[in-house]
């Protein structure tokens, strides 16, 4: 099981220290390993995501110099990076109707009650769709686990299949038929008879046709319009809850 990428970015070391605590206990206590960096300040976040990256992010908003929001923009608009999720976090009530620009999974009050991070994380498993969990491929005599968060979708061609992550592609024999059933999560859906697609990394939605963040287009074939909007409608509507 691959570790989940979480960072806690807080002026005040004292927070970060228990909340590290707790995210790692609970992460642990629903299966999933965990992984927590932590920052002072906005800008060093900045600079690790542009190296790195992060599953999970626990955003101060009251931050020195690069206020909270800021650095929320700055992941969304100059990274371009839509798959990370953003829990901010303040000790007011004031700020929580001008985030919702960078899009955050949720916005939590100081201090944070050990229920309320709980059903924060039980959200970000669930709308992540993997919790961890990778997928296994054979690749000539080697075996390679690869993340479900990092794979943007599948295609087939003849008797081949290629896995499509955010930095390389990974050809095996198999059909997508097999990979479906393995992949074990209703965020991975056919769009067409050649193509699996992880609804995380869908940035435009159309009844014939995804782009994901990447800009590749995939067609949605006719049989598959209606589920796909189903499905999609679906998934929305859990991110909403």
């Amino acid at each position: 099981m691959m570790d989940v990428k979480v960072a806690i970015c807080d002026d005040n070391k004292q927070f970060c220290d228990i909340l590290r605590r707790q995210v790692e206990s609970l992460f642990i206590e629903k299966g999933s390993g965990c992984k927590t960096d932590c920052f002072v300040n906005g800008e060093d976040l900045c600079g690790e995501m542009e190296q790195t990256g992060f599953d999970l992010i626990f955003l101060d908003i009251e931050l020195p110099q690069m206020n909270g929001v800021e650095v929320g923009t700055y992941i969304r608009e100059h990274l371009h990076n839509e798959t990370v999720q953003i829990a901010y976090v303040s000790s007011q009530q004031k700020y929580s109707m001008s985030l919702f620009e960078s899009r955050p999974i949720n916005f939590l009050i100081k201090p944070i009650e050990r229920t309320t991070l709980s059903k924060l994380i039980d959200k970000f498993l669930l709308i992540t769709g993997n919790g961890g969990k990778t997928f296994v491929l054979r690749n000539n005599r080697e075996h390679i686990r690869l993340p479900l968060s990092d794979i943007l979708y599948f295609t087939s061609l003849g008797k081949k299949v290629t896995a499509v992550t955010r930095n390389d592609k990974y050809e095996f024999y198999d059909t997508l038929s097999n990979v479906s059933k393995q992949l074990d999560t209703p965020y991975f859906f056919f769009v067409h008879k050649s193509f699996i697609v992880n609804y995380r990394y869908i940035k435009t939605y159309r009844f014939t046709e995804i782009i994901l963040d990447d800009n590749t287009v995939i067609p949605i074939s006719r049989s598959h319009r209606n589920n796909v909007r189903t499905i999609f409608l679906d998934l929305k509507n859990k991110e909403m809850e």
